[in-house]
């Protein structure tokens, strides 16, 4: 299973071990929308199926696609929480009520990043 993978292929795991840690987190997030936790799981699927290496074409695509969902998730999660993060800066309310949104959000744009960057790698020995 090891033989073959070069760094991309790690990276791509990663990604997805960010996201479900995303997932994890963003489930203690106050106002939450069910279609984030389904991306997160998506990206983490991919990631696992990419690095058991399903097929050529999943392994070469599943990074950019990872980063698409990571940052749709981030997109998504920040929607309902808009006008709590507004009390917190205008002092209405504590930081502690948006601070899991905040972690949660920094683990999704963690896993975009490093699956772009992976998606710029090779991931498989036959790649160049």
């Amino acid at each position: 299973m090891m033989q073959g993978k070069k760094r991309g292929s790690f990276l791509t795991l990663i990604a997805g071990i960010l996201a479900i840690a995303a997932c994890v987190v963003y489930v203690t997030v106050m106002y939450k929308l069910p279609i984030v936790f389904v991306l997160l799981i998506a990206a983490a699927a991919l990631a696992a199926a990419s690095f058991v290496g399903v097929n050529n074409t999943v392994t070469t695509l599943a990074p950019a696609v990872i980063a698409f969902l990571s940052a749709t998730a981030v997109i998504w999660a920040v929607n309902p929480m808009v006008n709590q993060l507004g009390y917190v800066v205008s002092g209405l309310d504590d930081i502690s009520t948006v601070i899991a949104l905040i972690i949660s959000g920094v683990l999704m744009a963690a896993s975009m990043i490093v699956a772009i960057v992976a998606s710029f790698m090779p991931q498989t020995e036959g790649e160049v």
